[in-house]
């Protein structure tokens, strides 16, 4: 999110609600869209991708 010229850091909190109810064994990374493009290498580590509304 850009304000003023700069980038924020506001993490979604559905996301991050839905990375504490995972498993622990499970691995996740959160790519926040607003801060940074998600690079290919992210892409194809991923087997599921989840959007917020």
């Amino acid at each position: 999110m850009e304000l003023v010229n700069r980038k924020v850091l506001l993490p979604p909190l559905g996301l991050i609600t839905v990375a504490g109810r995972i498993p622990q064994t499970w691995e996740f990374k959160l790519c926040d869209r607003n801060i940074r493009e998600v690079t290919e290498a992210e892409w194809e580590w991923a087997e599921m991708v989840i959007f917020p509304p």
